[in-house]
């Protein structure tokens, strides 16, 4: 686990200088932590997850992408169903405009051969 943490703090914090700025302690005893000579507990894991570190790869190594895939593909399509709802819509305003305008033009021209007839 001590690698992944380093791993995690280099790459968001681009040393371990600012990586244990970012995790409110000192460099040194953040190394206690790298170097696997203490373990981290309960607040240790809570702020680096606060940082954006990914428990499950943390703690296991593996990258448990399923669940976060599964819900992004589900947003996706749901995404993709809503554009579409959104075009018909919109056709239907076009239409409904037009639809409208049209009127107007027939009330105009009856409203207008009123007025010319003696």
């Amino acid at each position: 686990m001590e690698e992944r943490i380093r791993r995690f703090g280099l790459k968001k914090f681009g040393s371990i200088k600012e990586f244990a700025e970012a995790m409110d302690m000192s460099p040194s005893n953040l190394q206690a932590y790298l170097q696997n000579r203490r373990q981290p507990g309960t607040p240790i894991l809570k702020r680096l997850i606060e940082l954006g570190c990914d428990m499950d790869w943390l703690l296991t190594g593996n990258k448990n992408n399923d669940k976060r895939l599964k819900i992004i593909e589900e947003q996706s399509q749901r995404i993709k169903e809503l554009e579409k709802e959104n075009r018909i819509l919109l056709e239907s305003i076009g239409r409904i405009s037009s639809i409208t305008e049209e009127l107007k033009t027939i009330k105009n021209r009856k409203d207008w051969s009123k007025k010319v007839r003696p």
